[in-house]
């Protein structure tokens, strides 16, 4: 178990003073321009690294960019925070209040870690650093996030063969938009195929469409399964 102090104070001063220091990085206009993993964020999340340590917080910055600052004493903890990097141009308080209300916390001495997950704007994935916390982030997703549409590297089994070429998204759509997929070997091979013999490209078509079992009810009407069911209508 943990134990609360008595009477947390807030210090309400330096929670609006951190935000805009924080707003520093990357000014522009009446809000910031912070893309991930730019000059302007790593500098932040640096800097953020700097106010955990101070308060006693161990602190790192992982592989992805995530920032996280574990509360050094023992039982459980409260995970608090957001994200640091802003979207294109936009507003300053995005992200940035949700970790800087969670290093509020940590300093009045609340048992509580302070996170700062990376590309939760999606610049380069979707939620790759919060994903990469969870354990759930493929390998595919992070190659496929070397650039928009197709990060071209190979897609690799878990005996080391190629199996086929790792890719984000494709054009007008906004479904897979930031995605990590990975194109088969043998749907390559075969467009390389159409094109030497044809010159075009030949796919066949079933002829039906899918959507979606979102709905609780939905799921049960269709034999899909109540909360947590998936499935889809054809």
């Amino acid at each position: 178990m943990c134990t609360l102090p008595a009477m947390a104070q807030i210090d309400t001063t330096r929670f609006l003073q951190d935000l805009n220091t924080l707003r520093e990085f990357g000014r522009f206009k009446t809000g910031v321009h912070r893309p991930t993993l730019s000059p302007q964020d790593m500098q932040s999340r640096h800097w953020l690294v700097k106010q955990m340590e101070e308060i006693g917080l161990e602190a790192s910055i992982d592989g992805i960019g995530n920032v996280l600052g574990k509360h050094p004493g023992p039982g459980i903890k409260l995970l608090a925070g957001s994200h640091l990097e802003s979207q294109n141009e936009a507003g300053w308080l995005d992200g940035a209040l949700g970790v800087m209300a969670g290093l509020a916390l940590a300093r009045a001495g609340l048992p509580v870690d302070v996170v700062a997950c990376a590309d939760e704007e999606g610049h380069f994935g979707s939620f790759l650093g919060s994903k990469s916390l969870l354990g759930i982030l493929e390998e595919s997703q992070i190659d496929a996030a070397v650039n928009s549409g197709n990060s071209g590297g190979p897609a690799f089994s878990h005996d080391g063969r190629v199996v086929g070429a790792a890719f984000q998204s494709y054009a007008g759509s906004s479904e897979a938009e930031n995605v990590g997929y990975v194109i088969p070997a043998s749907i390559i091979k075969h467009v390389l195929a159409d094109y030497v013999n044809r010159r075009e490209l030949v796919f066949g078509r079933l002829g039906f469409t899918v959507q979606p079992l979102e709905n609780e009810t939905l799921r049960r009407a269709y034999g899909g399964g109540g909360a947590g069911g998936g499935g889809v209508i054809v």
